[in-house]
């Protein structure tokens, strides 16, 4: 006989609320840009099988006020996983990607928030893997996510 459950996890706190306010009220005087990831798979076998899939949103808005560019973006990655062989599990999960508010001149960068780090083009053995784990195989290359403060300045030679 065949049981299906189904478990949600989706943790709102006030870090989150304040997000979805912020993200809430600046949509009525700003316009965003939106992008959307749909991605499916599966892999059926006698036993085991898995399907699932993974969704992806992101909303960007720059704005140039002429002495600096304020930058913002939001990522929301929701995927829903299904696992059978004699009952069905079925995991919904809904998480921050990314999010951060960037302010920029022309070689100066300061960006605060859940952001990418970035230390070079090596994808097995890089010098700071402790900030990320990079999956050589993944089209897409998701990783988890730092929150920090980055400085960048590009000096004049």
């Amino acid at each position: 006989m065949l049981t299906q459950r189904l478990s949600c996890d989706i943790q709102i706190n006030m870090k989150t609320c304040l997000l979805l306010a912020l993200l809430c009220f600046s949509s009525l005087v700003f316009a965003y840009e939106s992008k959307n990831r749909l991605s499916f798979f599966a892999d059926i076998a006698d036993k085991n099988s898995l399907a699932g899939i993974d969704w992806m949103m992101e909303l960007s808005k720059s704005e140039d006020l002429g002495f600096v560019e304020i930058s913002g973006e939001y990522s929301l990655l929701s995927r829903l996983r299904g696992s059978w062989d004699d009952d069905l599990d079925a995991d919904i999960t809904s998480q921050h990607y990314r999010y951060y508010l960037s302010l920029n001149r022309p070689q100066t960068e300061l960006r605060l928030g859940l952001q990418r780090l970035n230390f070079g083009s090596a994808k097995v053995l890089r010098p700071l893997m402790w900030f990320d784990n990079i999956d050589p195989m993944d089209s897409y290359q998701e990783t988890k996510g730092v929150e920090a403060l980055l400085l960048r300045h590009h000096w004049l030679n």
